[in-house]
């Protein structure tokens, strides 16, 4: 990508992006509080796991199905996949620390 197509692409990408890490915290936020109620505990680990398992039931599986029918290298399914996990997580620990 140059420089040209970034200055096309304009703010809208940035949008997306934005909009898009509000609503996983959000959601996040909120599955984590239901996960708290159920099991009956404020604790930080409820929110982590909370994390983990958003990361593998959402992020990784759509992932590893959109890059296996493109054809995409697994390496590089690897690397979205791990920065996937640390994104989930680190919503996930202010989460926890904030129940």
């Amino acid at each position: 990508m140059t420089k040209e197509d970034s200055a096309r692409g304009g703010k809208g990408p940035f949008v997306v992006l934005v909009a898009s890490i509000v609503v996983t915290a959000l959601a996040l936020a909120a599955a984590s509080s239901i996960a708290s109620g159920f099991f009956g505990t404020d604790s930080f680990w409820v929110a982590l796991a909370v994390g983990l398992v958003a990361w593998l039931g959402f992020s990784l599986s759509t992932l590893a199905q959109h890059n296996g029918f493109e054809q995409k290298p697994g390496r590089l399914t690897v690397i979205n996949s791990a920065y996937q996990l640390m994104l989930f997580l680190g919503m996930a620990v202010p989460i926890g620390l904030l129940q």
